[in-house]
């Protein structure tokens, strides 16, 4: 199928995890940024990655993090859940696209446009399991 995307609900993740929960509390920009931090061993491994966020401007914006990554802020009075099924409506039956949310109507409509879902726990897992992956890629460049 080609490329694979990984198209993540920012909020669903940050609401989800007690650490990021926790930061948004204090500050949301913060937690957002540790957010596209934490995804950067899936982007750098496994599949391109957008993060799309609830946003409060006029219309829907999009920018690239540093790391490639790209983001979006919903807008217009549109939710971040309308943001991610536009992404997967227009590219959900040509690539392989996964997106990362707890919201079981999201995950309905989703599936319904050729992508797949996995939860906000098992965001964590593939998270961690990728970190191992460049670590061992580091040790062992580091041997030879």
């Amino acid at each position: 199928m080609g490329q694979a995307f990984l198209i993540v609900d920012g909020h669903s993740v940050i609401f989800a995890w007690d650490d990021l929960r926790a930061l948004h509390a204090r500050n949301r920009e913060a937690a957002r940024d540790a957010l596209v931090r934490r995804l950067l061993p899936l982007h750098d491994t496994e599949r391109r990655t957008a993060v799309v966020f609830d946003g409060t401007g006029a219309r829907t914006t999009e920018q690239d993090h540093p790391s490639g990554i790209r983001i979006f802020y919903s807008g217009g009075g549109q939710s971040a859940d309308h943001v991610v099924e536009r992404l997967v409506a227009r590219i959900g039956s040509k690539y392989d696209v996964l997106v990362v949310t707890d919201d079981r109507m999201e995950q309905q409509t989703i599936t319904t446009f050729g992508a797949s879902w996995i939860s906000t726990a098992e965001l964590l897992g593939r998270i961690t399991d990728a970190e191992r992956t460049i670590s061992g890629e580091v040790r062992r460049r580091n041997r030879e």
